[in-house]
């Protein structure tokens, strides 16, 4: 099993790592959960473990970082902010 879980996060650490270069279109999230479903129906782990593992909190933390960051974008602040950011003078 040991074995099973080290060749599935290899893999699934290249497949994120080379996924621009797949001819077909491929989000990251997919890659990782088709790894946690490999992992779930080969038994490595159980499906109770695999929801005690995920941390709710850093889950609802990246929803808030996406969405304030898609609000910006939307608002053309991000823009905005990015280049006084890069044209400040040094210190």
């Amino acid at each position: 099993m040991q074995k099973l879980n080290l060749i599935v996060g290899v893999l699934v650490f290249l497949l994120v790592a080379i996924r621009h270069f797949i001819p077909f279109k491929v989000k990251y999230w997919h890659i990782m959960a088709f790894g946690a479903v490999i992992l779930i129906l080969s038994s490595s782990v159980s499906l109770s473990e695999a929801y005690r593992s995920i941390d709710f909190d850093v889950i609802l933390s990246l929803f808030g970082m996406f969405s304030l960051g898609f609000a910006l974008r939307r608002a053309v602040i991000s823009g905005i902010l990015s280049t006084n950011i890069l044209n400040a003078p040094e210190l």
